[in-house]
């Protein structure tokens, strides 16, 4: 059997068109399966996405965002993994589901697959232009396409964590559905608390 196989498929090719099929051989063989290296590339593309949107390279040197999106995305992505986790364990318990946390962890995960296409056309596009990457507006063709894919590659992705979700759960797709609304409300509330921490953190101690 092939390194990238587990359960006699490979969930890297198989994902993409049998997502119920492919969360269910991961979460029986096992759970944590890839899903570090999924986490930390979903939120590598979304630190270089912020960076371009504020155009963060009019203050800081290609060089610094790189570097540091590098070095913060994996524990970045821990994070948001064992949060996302969470959330889906604790709403799940709600509409009766029993799945374990590292099941909803592996199908939060696996269904952020898609995302691996934006993240190589933002490598391309800093290869071709560094300068520019992480400035909103002076690669507007460029950007403007890859921030479509993302949109398209971000609906795909919402389509797997349905049936990932609905598959580990045991779900009807409504009820996943449903679960997943919940979990977004949840999930807005405590980014706003927490970034709401941070920004009366900041000032308090810029302040002093």
């Amino acid at each position: 059997m092939g390194k990238n196989m587990i359960g006699g498929i490979n969930p890297w090719i198989r994902m993409w068109g049998s997502p119920r099929l492919t969360i269910r051989a991961i979460v029986n063989v096992n759970p944590r399966y890839g899903v570090f290296w999924l986490a930390w590339v979903y939120v590598i593309q979304v630190c270089f996405f912020v960076a371009n949107t504020y155009s963060l390279g009019l203050s800081y040197s290609f060089l610094s965002l790189l570097g540091v999106s590098l070095i913060l995305s994996p524990f970045i992505g821990w994070l948001w993994l064992y949060f996302t986790g969470w959330v889906l364990y604790f709403t799940g318990r709600w509409f009766g589901g029993d799945a374990p946390m590292s099941h909803l962890r592996a199908a939060a995960a696996w269904s952020k697959l898609p995302v691996s296409i934006a993240l190589l056309m933002w490598f391309i596009l800093m290869f071709a232009n560094p300068e520019w990457v992480f400035i909103q507006g002076m690669l507007p063709p460029s950007t403007i396409f890859i921030q479509l894919i993302t949109l398209i590659l971000g609906i795909w992705s919402f389509v797997l964590l349905i049936q990932s979700v609905r598959e580990v759960q045991g779900f009807p797709i409504l009820k996943t559905i449903l679960n997943l609304i919940v979990v977004w409300v949840v999930s807005s509330i405590a980014s706003v608390l927490i970034f709401s921490a941070l920004k009366y953190l900041y000032t308090t101690i810029y302040y002093i």
